[in-house]
């Protein structure tokens, strides 16, 4: 089966009759403050899931979305335009950043839905990385909640996990605005 077959016929399906410009999806490094300015208007809602920390291969295991995008259409391997992961520390200031940045894309009173876990290799605790990363920030953290695991073998990455490997603990977190 011709892969590039399949995405067309599911594109040419998603996309027959396009949604309203209710929202806007930015293809960009969000530590740079220039990202957003091609984007008209201010953000109400941002729904994000930053890479978990420690997983240096975000962007090239998101190719095929970034090229939906309008990104390049081959696997970039490089990882300079990456968070930083050589510590918490440092992954907590990119994510800081980032925080900054969004918030002067948006309203005040601006909500967002952050969805963060950690990977089984690292031990830094996920919860404590986002609070961390948070503070200094205009957002406000509001609510807290464990995403429940996903169904028995509807977990993309069990795929290529060894057998036993224990599951990724994954939470929403609830953010406000001034």
């Amino acid at each position: 089966m011709n892969i590039l077959e399949v995405i067309e016929r599911r594109a040419r399906r998603y996309y027959a009759h396009p949604l309203p410009p209710r929202g806007a999806v930015v293809l960009g490094d969000s530590r740079e403050g220039e990202t957003f300015r091609s984007v008209q208007g201010k953000f109400h809602w941002v729904i994000t899931s930053p890479p978990y920390y420690g997983m240096r291969t975000y962007i090239p295991d998101q190719w095929l979305r970034g090229w939906f995008l309008g990104g390049p259409d081959i696997v970039q391997y490089d990882q300079s335009s990456q968070l930083g992961h050589g510590s918490p520390e440092h992954f907590v200031a990119d994510l800081s950043r980032v925080w900054q940045n969004v918030a002067a894309q948006c309203v005040d009173g601006a909500r967002m839905v952050v969805r963060f876990g950690s990977l089984g290799s690292r031990s830094a605790e996920p919860v404590e990385l986002i609070y961390e990363s948070l503070r200094g920030t205009p957002w406000k953290m509001e609510a807290l909640k464990p995403v429940p695991p996903a169904p028995k073998g509807r977990r993309q990455a069990s795929t290529f996990l060894p057998r036993g490997n224990r599951s990724v603990q994954e939470y929403d977190f609830f953010c406000s605005l001034g």
